[in-house]
């Protein structure tokens, strides 16, 4: 069985904006083009048009008050000007989360009522904001509740920053993927190797029964029938030869258009949002399973996980929950994403026959370990579960070896690397005889 397992860099290897700092800046961009339409605003002009076109303008506007959204966008821009223009939803999330989360109620509701400091504020002061419009709606929340009700004011803002996202995604990134796909006609492209396929495997069958049959015929030295039937090989071996520099020629066009040099999977298991893979190098034998949702046009199927690892250790984990809704672990379970990948791992542990496992593009962040660990352990005494992980430089390469041992652990690791019966090792993803990606 061979599963690819794909992160957010296997879109960016496609050239595809999904960082989430190009989403800060397309939604900034869009929010300046609705107040001046300077023509000068090409990526916030396209983004609006892209949003209308998919019936989803109106609802992105509502947006443009939502406090994480304006939470990432001042910390993005005070970042860039001190030369760091990365920005991690998860990390930010994760350091607000637990910065509350480890407050009891009565002091959570007495910072939400005294005076604060930073960073605490910027959350604190919209709440507070809030609570008086509650009271103006004569719909007060009690000062004893106001530690849940804070957590879930952050909560449905998130929800909502997480279907922004989701538009996003459909509008800018699966349109981006859609367009090239439509472009380069590579549905018709596909049609015809397929076509050309089918017709080159006939042509080989005949081909080898004809010319079995023509050895037989030679025993019984009637030249006019073998003179027929050699005729008859040599003709099919022709229309055999030209089918297959016809199918070499399609397939060569299709691998110029696309950067992944393996396709042929079983299983797709992706923590992105978008359909990247599914778009351009789907077959109809794999399976694929959208581990953190999948960007849907409708709100009402919305399904995206934003979320965070646990933040609490030992009892705290299984007896607080306030904040237990920003956990992947528990927007898994509300949003019932996809839960395939565990049929795919008890397969490739009960079996003896070889299987691959490919891990493109993901940087083995913190937030996903728990699952991943599920692959590495299928492989921990099973030598025929190989485990590749590419890498895309040498940076990265350190960081994924690193990320690894947090995962299985360092004694573990160097078991599993060394001699010729490894089972876990590390692969520059555009390397010529072993890598995953082209270079384009």
């Amino acid at each position: 069985m061979k599963i690819l397992i794909i992160g957010n860099g296997f879109d960016v290897a496609h050239d595809l904006p999904t960082k989430y700092t190009d989403f800060l800046e397309r939604t900034k961009l869009f929010f300046g083009y609705c107040e001046n339409n300077s023509i000068d605003n090409v990526l916030g002009k396209s983004f609006n048009d892209a949003l209308k076109q998919h019936g989803m303008y109106d609802e992105f506007r509502e947006f443009e008050d939502n406090i994480w959204l304006k939470y990432f966008t001042e910390k993005w821009e005070k970042d860039k000007l001190k030369g760091d223009t990365w920005i991690d939803f998860e990390s930010e999330i994760f350091d607000v989360v637990k910065t509350y989360e480890t407050k009891d109620s009565t002091r959570l509701n007495e910072m939400i009522t005294d005076e604060i400091s930073q960073p605490q504020k910027f959350f604190i002061s919209k709440f507070r904001k809030f609570l008086v419009e509650s009271q103006k709606s004569k719909k007060p929340i009690p000062f004893n509740n106001r530690s849940s009700a804070f957590s879930e004011f952050l909560f449905s803002n998130l929800k909502k920053l997480t279907r922004a996202f989701e538009i996003y995604c459909i509008c800018v990134i699966n349109k981006s993927v859609i367009d090239f796909y439509n472009l380069h006609n590579l549905e018709n492209l596909r049609e015809e190797i397929a076509k050309a396929s089918v017709e080159s495997v006939e042509l080989e069958r005949t081909l080898n029964d004809t010319t079995r049959y023509l050895a037989r015929e030679r025993l019984s030295k009637n030249k006019n029938t073998l003179r027929e039937l050699e005729y008859e090989v040599e003709l099919i071996s022709q229309n055999y030869d030209k089918a297959q520099t016809d199918l070499n020629s399609l397939r060569e066009q299709d691998n110029s258009l696309c950067c992944l040099a393996i396709r042929d999977f079983d299983a797709v298991l992706s923590f992105n949002y978008t359909n990247t893979f599914e778009t351009l190098y789907g077959m109809d034998k794999t399976n694929y399973c959208y581990i953190h949702g999948k960007a849907q046009p409708e709100s009402d199927k919305a399904d995206m996980i934003l979320g965070i690892n646990d933040t609490l250790d030992g009892d705290a984990a299984d007896s607080l929950f306030v904040f237990a809704k920003f956990k992947k672990y528990f927007q898994r379970i509300i949003n019932k994403t996809g839960s395939e990948y565990k049929d795919w791992i008890q397969k490739i542990s009960n079996t003896r026959r070889l299987s691959q496992v490919y891990i493109l593009g993901h940087s083995l962040g913190k937030t996903d370990h728990d699952i991943l660990r599920e692959f590495f352990d299928a492989g921990q005494n099973n030598n025929n579960v190989k485990i590749t992980i590419f890498y895309h430089d040498e940076v990265s390469e350190i960081r994924v070896v690193e990320k690894t041992i947090e995962i299985i652990g360092k004694e573990n690791l160097i078991r599993r690397v060394h001699g010729s019966d490894w089972n876990v090792r590390f692969v520059n993803q555009y390397d010529e005889e072993q890598g995953i990606m082209k270079k384009t």
